[in-house]
């Protein structure tokens, strides 16, 4: 039996020799055919192969045929000695040459892919280029033949990102490019969420959280701002908190927005907080059926505290008559102030026909005439607050002028003399500035203690007195 499997091989391969054809189901192969396979029930299965593997081919022979699984839903590709091409249908077509990647730019959420079109098209024209990301595969096309830049959308700032280029012809689509330097797209951060404000005296405090996303770069500080003024608070720091913002006017409405900072710029701002600062008003009766505004608070006061019970904070500045910046404070103390102004402002500092440039009212507000202070005390029945005592640290006495909702609470703040600055009558009486001269170096006001009240009073200009506006 051995001697005969012998035979049998030397047989077949001296009919190789001679013929250099083979035939399988057939015993009469085809004399064009070096291998002749004939069959009904099956077909011939070439080598299946990855992409990966098909490139780790070494020194592939002009003519290789394989068949790839993974590339582009499997294909025969061959090899025409330069190059492996794609076997379509009937016909025989290379695919491009990978294209050559750029330098990959980034801006917010995307990035430009630059590209040099291949030295070899296949034979078949280009139609269209991919760049692909990585990771996340996002892609961006561009149908056109020559080099370009492909933008690729939808990325994540602060995640870092590769990409590779394939050009497509006729036939298929290239092998990748190599890939291309790393970028990390990033932005300024999303605009922060803003708090409820909260107010008071002469600052506000604005809390708010930090944005969702912070542009793929740290935040570095937020800036809150005023509306109106400008004014502004910074915080630095990358999460959320509160702002406190210095510098504002008692009695003036204010709203806030916030922005937020990070190493590529500053965010848009935060929509609009409530208003804060507004300015708390009581109508007043002035006879003949008729009614003056006024600010329920001494200029300066804390005008969150209630207007008509007396404390501290709503006994508010001392003012010289004629002058915009007070003198002194319900805070200052009681004794000599240093650096006394002891010289009186001119006439027309403040005059009742308008508000003047020196007057310091808010806006729509002015100091009140002589004439108006005689129609609040001749109008108006009169309460007492609190027991009238001088005292420098007696804040809780106060005159109400009139009743209900038309009542005008007047703090006893006592004066600031017009020598020194020192503080009489704190806790006694109280003393409020009309905008009337009383001849070159006084001027008229109002004043009352526990018993009377003075609507007519006169006295030296650069006394410190409390200052209650009115609507212009």
């Amino acid at each position: 039996m051995k001697k005969l499997l012998l035979l049998l091989v030397a047989v077949l391969a001296t009919s190789f020799a001679s013929f250099a054809q083979v035939g399988i189901g057939t015993s009469t192969p085809d004399a064009s055919a070096a291998l002749d396979i004939t069959s009904t029930t099956g077909g011939l299965l070439m080598p299946r192969m990855t992409l990966t593997q098909l490139q780790a081919i070494s020194n592939p022979i002009n003519g290789l045929l394989v068949f790839v699984t993974d590339y582009d839903g499997g294909k025969f590709l061959v090899h025409d000695g330069s190059n492996w091409g794609v076997v379509a249908l009937g016909s025989f077509g290379i695919v491009p040459d990978a294209p050559a990647i750029g330098t990959v730019t980034f801006s917010s959420g995307q990035a430009v892919v630059p590209f040099t079109a291949p030295a070899s098209n296949g034979g078949s024209s280009i139609t269209s280029y991919t760049a692909t990301s990585s990771p996340a595969g996002f892609t961006g096309i561009l149908s056109q033949s020559g080099s370009g830049s492909i933008t690729v959308t939808g990325l994540t700032n602060g995640t870092a990102y590769t990409f590779t280029v394939s050009a497509t012809n006729g036939i298929g689509t290239s092998l990748a490019s190599t890939v291309s330097n790393s970028v990390t797209p990033v932005s300024v951060p999303d605009a922060p969420a803003i708090g409820t404000v909260t107010f008071s005296s002469g600052q506000a405090v604005v809390p708010f959280t930090a944005p969702a996303s912070n542009g793929g770069s740290s935040i570095t500080s937020y800036t809150a701002t005023s509306s109106p003024g400008g004014f502004t608070g910074i915080l630095s720091q990358s999460g959320s908190g509160s702002i406190t913002v210095t510098g504002l006017t008692n009695g003036t409405a204010y709203t806030f927005t916030v922005t937020a900072t990070n190493g590529i710029g500053t965010s848009l701002a935060s929509i609009a907080s409530n208003s804060v600062g507004s300015i708390p008003t009581v109508n007043v009766n002035m006879g003949n059926s008729t009614t003056a505004t006024f600010l329920a608070h001494n200029l300066g006061a804390d005008t969150t505290l209630a207007a008509d019970t007396p404390v501290q904070g709503i006994h508010g500045y001392y003012y010289q008559w004629g002058k915009k910046v007070h003198v002194a404070t319900a805070y200052t103390s009681g004794g000599a102030i240093d650096g006394w102004n002891s010289t009186g402002a001119a006439n027309g500092s403040w005059i009742d026909a308008t508000k003047t440039t020196n007057d310091p009212c808010p806006a729509g507000f002015r100091v009140p005439t002589k004439a108006q202070w005689v129609a609040v005390f001749a109008n108006n029945t009169t309460t007492n607050i609190g027991t009238f005592i001088n005292s420098t640290t007696n804040f809780g006495s106060a005159k109400q002028f009139g009743s209900e909702a038309n009542k005008l609470t007047l703090p006893a703040a006592g004066y600031r003399s017009g020598s020194n600055g020192t503080l009489p009558n704190r806790g006694g009486s109280g003393y409020y500035w009309s905008s009337t001269e009383d001849g070159s170096t006084n001027a008229n006001y109002g004043a009352f203690n526990s018993s009377n009240a003075y609507p007519n009073s006169n006295t030296n200009r650069t006394t410190g007195f409390s200052v209650r506006c009115v609507s212009e």
